[in-house]
């Protein structure tokens, strides 16, 4: 392989010239067919949904493909493929009730990007941050294996470490790695297409139901059966995917039928009542929208987003307030869930246990002993759970993330390309804000953030080496 990057681009590693993979078709499948693209990912939804075999057979080649690949193919651009797109699939597995493990997704990750390292990246790089995040989360682990049994320890270590452990592999891998603005829309739409599914699976359901009875509460009916903060979660993501896919240089009908799916998603999530989703959507999109106005080469573009897109948020909000009877808009305006509480037994916890916390995966059964009036709950909140259960190293990882962030963002030349590492950052603090890292899309967009994006024109390409 060479240093020399052919017209149209090819996936490469940042640190060398032996890491350059051309560009496989599959990535720009979705872009070349965009319509069928978003009816087929709708369609499967559907499908997996009504037919739980459907549901299960669809995870299991997808990991085992993942897995494949791996283990066997040199194309970086199929593994990554694989990457984004198993990596969204946890929601739509859960919700259609496909026999896989609950945590599979976060498992596809860790594997997928661990291998691709060993494998593919022979001159590994900025390495050193993810690989501390892993680090600061061990005393912690250990620390519960050490007190509690050890099915029961092995199990709130899963729970609570896997999405974290995730987050650091997919970012290392992503470090490593240059692309070219057509190569991340290919990975964007291949994002997308999960996102939609869940979209699909939600809008069926609310269609097929009579009559949707809304209140204070968020919605399962709505939700497609599945936690609504979870599918909100996803739908809000798949309205930011399309925002990146139209920074990075997305037009004509694709971007048309994206936008309409877009509004779809984000209509479905308001109903939903679950405001998470919709919070963290508004708080990445604009930063995104800022980032690009701020930045030289991209403005028109992103006036022209910015405009669009807030005469389409009006729209779907007038739609969903007439739709639920004014439920959104009450919804919206209330304080607290009661997350706010968990949230502040879990400092309390932190002021207690201030150097190593009281262990992964025990704040929920530790809380109690602070507030006598708290239930048992998992913790929505990544940030009090990290100062509850890893104390000092909590704070360390924190750090971590914030770095990483700003590392992202520097190390673009990019316009696009560096609002969307933006983007992608806040997104994931937002989400971990208000679902932790229940989901393994916490992980891989932030990852994501990490890949360096270059402009199609090959020259800018070839000079990649003296910009690092």
């Amino acid at each position: 392989m060479t240093s020399a990057v052919p017209r149209g681009g090819a996936v490469r590693s940042s640190s060398a010239p032996l890491g350059s993979w051309p560009m496989t078709p599959a990535l720009g499948l979705p872009e070349r067919h965009p319509a069928l693209w978003i009816l087929g990912s709708a369609a499967l939804g559907v499908w997996m949904d009504q037919i739980q075999i459907v549901a299960t057979a669809h995870g299991a080649i997808v990991i085992l493909l993942a897995g494949v690949l791996a283990l066997t193919s040199r194309r970086m651009p199929m593994i990554l493929i694989v990457l984004v797109y198993g990596g969204l699939c946890d929601v739509l597995w859960r919700t259609t009730h496909a026999r896989v493990p609950w945590e599979a997704s976060k498992y596809l990750l860790i594997f997928v990007s661990i291998m691709a390292m060993a494998r593919l990246i022979h001159d590994k790089r900025r390495i050193a941050a993810p690989a501390a995040v892993v680090l600061c989360l061990a005393p912690a682990a250990l620390s519960s294996f050490a007190a509690l049994p050890f099915a029961v320890a092995k199990n709130g270590v899963a729970f609570t470490l896997l999405g974290p452990v995730a987050l650091a592999a997919c970012t290392a891998l992503c470090r490593q790695l240059v692309v070219t603005r057509q190569e991340l829309r290919g990975l964007l739409w291949w994002a997308l297409s999960p996102c939609i599914s869940v979209g699909a699976i939600a809008a069926w359901n609310t269609a097929t139901a009579g009559t949707v009875t809304f209140g204070n509460e968020s919605l399962y009916l709505t939700s497609g059966g599945f936690g609504p903060n979870q599918v909100s979660t996803v739908l809000g993501l798949g309205a930011l995917l399309v925002l990146a896919i139209a920074l990075s240089g997305g037009s004509g009908r694709p971007m048309l039928f994206a936008s309409v799916a877009a509004v779809g998603l984000v209509a479905q999530a308001l109903i939903t009542l679950s405001r998470g989703g919709i919070y963290a959507l508004a708080l990445a999109s604009t930063a995104m929208i800022t980032a690009t106005l701020l930045q030289k080469g991209n403005r028109s573009r992103a006036i022209a987003v910015l405009v669009v897109g807030g005469l389409f948020t009006l729209l779907v909000f007038n739609w969903a307030q007439g739709f639920s009877g004014g439920a959104v808009e009450n919804r919206f305006a209330q304080n607290d869930s009661g997350r706010g509480r968990i949230a502040s037994t879990e400092i309390a916890l932190f002021r207690q246990h201030p150097l190593v916390g009281v262990g992964a995966g025990r704040a929920k059964a530790e809380r109690v002993d602070v507030d006598a009036a708290e239930v048992e709950k998992a913790s929505h909140n990544e940030y009090s759970r990290l100062l509850a259960e890893h104390g000092l190293f909590g704070i360390i990882v924190i750090g971590l993330l914030a770095l990483m962030t700003a590392q992202a963002f520097l190390r673009g030349i990019d316009p696009g390309g560096r609002a969307i590492s933006l983007g992608f950052c806040i997104w994931s603090f937002a989400s971990m804000s208000h679902s932790a890292t229940r989901l393994a899309a916490v992980g891989l967009i932030f990852g994501l953030a990490s890949l360096r994006v270059e402009p199609d024109d090959s020259a800018a390409a070839q000079v990649a080496g003296d910009r690092r």
